[in-house]
């Protein structure tokens, strides 16, 4: 046993050695490069991960704020006050729709750095009426409500390379305004004891906030309701009737000095151009009969002004929201289209290549003279000839005209009117028809003042306001219903002494809404920029 043992025992004498032998420096920097390698790879796939991520969660957020602010225009329009038709009274208490077009569609951009930028300068305004969710806003310094709003949309950017012109990458915000209906208030803006008017009162405080926080002094020039807007969300208009007031002396303080009258509008006076928010309607001058005199027929909406229109009226960018409201009145920011179409059952559509084609799809002007498929699509307003060329206007924004041979347009043409045979009709009612004078002048005054071709709701209130609205020499032709001297051309209604741009009823709007993810202080299209899109589609015959 003993000797087995000795057998099985370790010798520690001399012989080869059985330790485990060291790796080698080569060794050791293969192992460490394939760690590396691998530590890299991992890295690389958690980055791409993270970037599909953050890719993914831009398309979610900006998904998100495009369907909100589509909801949103979705459920005001549906709140539309009136079955829209050309021409109403402000007995009937409708109120207003008003689209403008501006030169911009979606083809302006095609072969721009900017092609991701498509119809962003429209304009909506109308009244709605919401009985059972009553509209809320500011005024006086709390909040108040209204079953009735006139409702304001439209788009400004901020110009980041200084061109002059919109592009890919500058910040184009979408606004809204509602500004509330409560002819109820106007004692409350145009009452002589300065203490008690809340007119005078908004106007004080925003001079103040100018004049304490050293902004731009060209601030203090503007119109009393652009101040009043800053803190209260109700609609005025100016009083043409008593146009000034002089407030009441409270001793020992002399009076202050006198300033514009507003009054709150209705329902019935919106129906007119000149009682609607930031419309063209005054000079400022208080005539020799004490009236405020009206100007600027046919009051388009004040988008392109000068600095004396902006002294004597309030205008769109006066709607803007800043100091501590800023951004309060933002539906949707980084926006890369705000397109409002109209339908005009009159437009053919083509096919080609199987897909349906359409005045605002590129190439529909080489299938013009095909066989169309139908008749009846969305347009924007001129859309067959009004729009920019690579993005910027040429003239007054006339683009290619597109004519369909033998066919007249509801609302897919503007200037054409004026000429085309198709449209002889058109022209005959023309309140100084057989000439062309009144289209072409209050044409020329949508595209210098509005930015473009423009629908609005009419008033008869024209007919009987004591003015020669198109210039003849005649004063309210239409008020009598009776064709005048000199007037009584068989078959044409020309006995009238002003008529709306376009003389068709609208019966469904259709507003596309496009925001991108981008960040606003480049021009560059990235691989990784999202563009999320949503329709709204409402008619407007059904109120």
């Amino acid at each position: 046993m003993r000797e087995a043992i000795a057998c099985n025992s370790v010798s520690r004498g001399p012989g080869p050695s059985h330790s485990r032998r060291a790796l080698t420096l080569v060794e050791v920097l293969i192992a460490l490069a394939i760690t590396l390698l691998i530590l890299l790879s991992m890295t690389q796939a958690f980055t791409v991960a993270s970037r599909e991520i953050g890719i993914g969660r831009n398309r979610l957020l900006v998904a998100e704020r495009v369907r909100d602010a589509a909801d949103l225009v979705r459920l005001d329009l549906e709140r539309l006050s009136l079955n829209v038709r050309p021409t109403y009274s402000s007995a009937e208490g409708k109120g207003y729709l008003e689209i403008v077009d501006r030169p911009f569609r979606d083809m302006t951009f095609l072969d721009s750095p900017s092609s991701l930028l498509g119809d962003i300068d429209d304009i909506l305004m109308f009244t709605a009426i919401s009985p059972d969710r009553p509209f809320k806003g500011r005024f006086d310094g709390r909040i108040i409500e209204s079953t009735e709003a006139e409702i304001i949309y439209f788009t400004r950017h901020v110009d980041s390379n200084g061109n002059g012109v919109i592009d890919y990458g500058d910040q184009i915000r979408l606004y809204r305004r509602v500004l509330l209906i409560r002819p109820d208030l106007t004692p409350m803006v145009s009452g002589a004891v300065a203490s008690d008017n809340v007119m005078y009162r908004s106007v004080f405080r925003f001079n103040e906030f100018v004049t304490n926080n050293g902004l731009d002094p060209a601030l203090l020039t503007h119109t009393p309701y652009a101040k009043f807007l800053q803190f209260n969300d109700v609609s005025l208009c100016r009083d043409f009737d008593n146009p000034v007031i002089g407030f009441l002396s409270v001793p020992p303080n002399p009076p202050p000095p006198p300033m514009p009258r507003y009054r709150c509008n209705s329902m019935g006076t919106l129906s007119h151009p000149k009682n609607r928010t930031a419309h063209l309607n005054t000079t400022g001058v208080v005539l020799g009969n004490g009236r405020l005199e009206v100007a600027g027929f046919p009051h388009p909406v004040l988008a392109n002004y000068t600095p004396a229109q902006r002294t004597a009226n309030t205008v769109l960018d006066d709607l803007i929201m800043f100091g501590t409201m800023a951004g309060s009145d933002v539906v949707l920011e980084n926006a890369v289209a705000f397109d409002v179409k109209v339908f005009d059952p009159t437009v053919p559509i083509y096919r080609y290549s199987g897909l349906p084609m359409m005045p605002h799809d590129n190439g529909y002007a080489a299938m013009v003279g095909g066989v169309a498929e139908g008749f009846g699509c969305y347009v924007d307003l001129g859309g067959m000839e009004y729009r920019a060329v690579n993005g910027v206007p040429a003239g007054h924004g006339l683009g290619p005209v597109v004519m369909v041979p033998g066919l007249s347009h509801h609302f897919a043409h503007w200037r054409t009117r004026l000429a085309a045979p198709q449209y002889q009709a058109f022209r005959n009612e023309e309140p100084t028809a057989p000439n062309a004078g009144y289209w072409l002048t209050i044409m020329s005054m949508y595209e210098g003042v509005a930015g473009g071709p423009t629908y609005t709701t009419w008033t008869r209130d024209f007919e009987r306001d004591g003015i020669d609205n198109d210039g003849d020499g005649l004063i309210d032709e239409g008020s009598d219903g009776v064709p005048i001297a000199g007037n009584a051309v068989p078959g044409l209604r020309n006995d009238r002494d002003s008529a709306p741009p376009y003389l068709q009823p609208i019966t469904s709007v259709q507003v596309t809404l496009r925001a991108a993810s981008f960040n606003a202080d480049r021009q560059q299209i990235r691989g990784s920029d999202q563009v999320m899109q949503a329709e709204v589609v409402v008619s407007t015959q059904n109120q």
